[in-house]
């Protein structure tokens, strides 16, 4: 083989595995499933089987897959990669602070997915987008669908540790967010509008591919997301 020929066989097991990486991440191959066979994969992504075998291998490597012979390649029962620690919240304070770190990581995702999501990362964020507006309809707030919403652009970067870090967040505060708003006096329908028109902003963004326009639309959405919290939990404590 030359070298030129290493290159791009480097190259491609580096996107399989990238692929596989993103699938176990993201749940499509859960914990204990058995991942397709390496003549499946080839032919379904279109390259040789060595290039498999070296993707499944590091796989393998970081603890993500296991083989057992005669029977195929089992995802582990606890992947490391998804092994997050985050510190609890107490209270308010705890709970800004942590908006703080999502407003970063929002904002990054909303950037990385405009230049990188592809056809069926656009249909997804805007199939969720479409749900959260029905649900707006009947007045439910739908905080965990909110959150997927976040979680499909974070899918979108092509990045499995930053859809990982944007799932984990979204589990630490989504409950406690819950409780809070089941506490605070603006009506469903006004909390609706406005997170409808800054999803629309974010949405329309990544579907032209503009990253500077996602960001910051993404950035806004946040920042406002804080400030009706914010303005809620002081009417409620009126």
């Amino acid at each position: 083989m030359s070298s030129a020929e290493g290159g791009i066989r480097g190259s491609r097991t580096e996107e399989v595995h990238q692929f596989l990486l993103n699938a176990i991440t993201l749940g499509e191959y859960g914990a204990g499933s058995r991942l397709p066979s390496e003549n499946a994969l080839a032919s379904q992504l279109g390259v040789s089987r060595p290039v498999v075998r070296e993707a499944v291998s590091r796989l393998a490597a970081e603890g993500l897959v296991r083989a057992e012979r005669g029977r195929g390649t089992f995802v582990s029962d606890r992947p490391v990669v998804r092994q997050l620690q985050l510190s609890p919240i107490a209270g308010i304070n705890d709970l800004i602070a942590w908006q703080d770190l999502r407003i970063a990581i929002e904002q990054e995702a909303a950037r990385l997915a405009a230049e990188r999501r592809t056809p069926e990362d656009l249909e997804r964020i805007r199939g969720i987008h479409l749900k959260l507006i029905d649900m707006a309809r009947v007045g439910d707030r739908a905080i965990r669908l909110d959150f997927e919403f976040h979680v499909a652009i974070a899918t979108a970067t092509q990045n499995p540790i930053l859809v990982e870090a944007q799932r984990s967040l979204g589990d630490h505060i989504r409950d406690w967010m819950s409780t809070v708003l089941e506490t605070t006096k603006l009506p469903p329908s006004e909390w609706h509008e406005f997170r409808v028109r800054e999803h629309n902003a974010i949405v329309e963004a990544i579907q032209r591919m503009d990253p500077d326009a996602a960001a910051q639309a993404a950035r806004r959405h946040n920042e406002n997301g804080r400030t009706r919290l914010l303005t809620e939990l002081s009417q409620a404590r009126e």
